[in-house]
């Protein structure tokens, strides 16, 4: 078997003559980030599952699937290799932390692995030696999708970091992650494409948000009157918001992060009321 016949995901990136894989795509930035939502998803569910709920394995997993996904995707514009590759990453990560457990669980490991071998055995077996620099250093490479796909980038990434924030709850599956993405990730779109990303400071006032102490329910209400808020294009900074809007909350209310995320917009609208 070969690439030329379409099993192109046995090799690394950098073994590859891309050109005669298959016609470079016009990339469609909406369909890059719904495809990559799904992607972060499911990939966080399998993570879960096989490697027991430990969230600094599936944080890094994450890591690798976005970094896989789009330096694939900016070195080929071919979404087809983009996804192999990507789901061969995560598959050689996972199954690279399991071997090693079972391993040393029977005495048979003779050097203790880290995380960070890891990742660094993922993208040696997928991308061999490509690296975004030296992508970005191609002629062939677009200004324009440059461009376009730093915000979408940074929406993915933002994405990532809410559903990783919520999944920590070990009650949390597919669908309550299928439902945080319907909820918010248009949004969140909308926001990054209408927004200069070097000047932006969205990103990190969601991070702010989400690195909060508060029960996941809480943050959850937070978040979603923070994006009522911005949509209404008010300014507020993200500390002063954070410190206003909890005194609306019931803190001490035991809420399920499911309810929670049911509640309609009606609902955030009105804890914002007071603020505006």
């Amino acid at each position: 078997m070969d690439y030329m016949n379409g099993d192109y995901s046995l090799f690394p990136l950098d073994e590859l003559k891309l050109k005669k894989i298959n016609k470079p795509e016009v990339l469609d930035m909406k369909r890059v980030y719904s495809i990559y939502n799904t992607c972060s998803i499911k990939t966080i569910i399998e993570l879960k599952t096989k490697l027991n709920d430990k969230y600094n394995y599936i944080e890094m997993g994450i890591s690798v699937l976005y970094y896989i996904f789009f330096l694939v995707l900016r070195s080929s514009k071919n979404m087809k290799l983009c996804l192999k590759l990507s789901e061969r990453a995560i598959l050689l990560f996972t199954e690279f932390i399991i071997q090693s457990k079972e391993k040393k669980a029977s005495g048979d490991l003779v050097f203790n692995p880290s995380i960070a071998d890891a990742v660094s055995f993922a993208y040696k077996k997928t991308i061999g030696s490509i690296t975004l620099n030296k992508i970005e250093k191609d002629s062939d490479y677009h200004f324009e999708d440059k461009e376009n796909l730093k915000w979408i980038m940074k929406a993915c990434e933002t994405m990532d970091r809410i559903y990783l924030s919520f999944s920590v709850d070990n009650n949390i599956d597919i669908n309550i992650l299928q439902t945080i993405k319907m909820d918010i990730y248009t949004d969140t779109y909308y926001l990054y494409e209408g927004c200069n990303t070097t000047m932006c400071s969205l990103q990190s006032d969601i991070n702010s948000i989400l690195e909060t102490n508060f029960q996941l329910s809480v943050k959850w209400i937070i978040l979603k009157c923070y994006y009522v808020l911005l949509k209404k294009n008010v300014t507020m900074n993200v500390d002063s918001f954070i410190d206003k809007i909890k005194n609306n909350i019931d803190m001490n209310k035991n809420i399920e992060l499911k309810y929670a995320i049911e509640l309609q917009t009606p609902f955030y609208e009105d804890n914002l009321e007071s603020l505006l």
